[in-house]
């Protein structure tokens, strides 16, 4: 989880160490952060707002 408004490259570095690491078994990687929009951020990986976590879809 981040507390910023904004994501960035590094924000992903761990999770994308540890797709490359559990190949297939890796099935998403999410960043939580205090932004208002879903962000895709390449193979598997992407950054939510943290109120996604009160949401339904």
């Amino acid at each position: 989880m981040k507390a910023s408004i904004s994501l960035s490259r590094a924000d992903f570095t761990g999770l994308g160490y540890l797709r490359e690491k559990l190949g297939r078994a890796f099935v998403e990687g999410v960043v939580l952060y205090t932004g208002e929009v879903e962000v895709p951020w390449g193979d598997r990986l992407r950054g939510l707002p943290v109120l996604a976590l009160w949401e339904t879809r």
